[in-house]
């Protein structure tokens, strides 16, 4: 998982303060705290969402090497 990579968001997850369960996203940002892997994910129209990585399925990788 990298920045520019197309994820999809776990339809599962107990909590989603964005509000964007099931639906697709590209990566912006990866911040890594104390082992927790946080990712910051854009989704049409500009809204953002800060998720855990365990949350994410990786549907489109980015072209970038």
């Amino acid at each position: 998982m990298k920045i520019g990579d197309k994820v999809r968001v776990s339809p599962f997850i107990p909590k989603d303060p964005a509000n964007q369960k099931g639906k697709e996203g590209v990566i912006v940002e990866i911040v890594n705290n104390e082992g927790l892997e946080i990712v910051k994910v854009r989704f049409n129209k500009d809204c953002y969402g800060l998720y855990d990585s365990d949350t994410l399925k990786v549907t489109t990788k980015s072209k970038e090497q």
